[in-house]
């Protein structure tokens, strides 16, 4: 938890939680992100999102 609240200050809005388990979250994330595209609005904080749809 030390780690968790260190970076969510840092993360901001871009802080998000997913509780699934970290093998099925690396299949589901294998098999469904199609591409990654940065987010325009992140101002060069190297932010990037995964898309599932083209």
């Amino acid at each position: 938890m030390e780690a968790t609240n260190a970076i969510k200050p840092l993360l901001g809005d871009y802080y998000q939680v997913d509780d699934t388990p970290i093998l099925k979250a690396m299949w589901r994330d294998t098999k469904e992100c199609i591409y990654v595209e940065k987010d325009e609005g992140s101002q060069g904080r190297g932010v990037y999102w995964y898309k599932n749809k083209l």
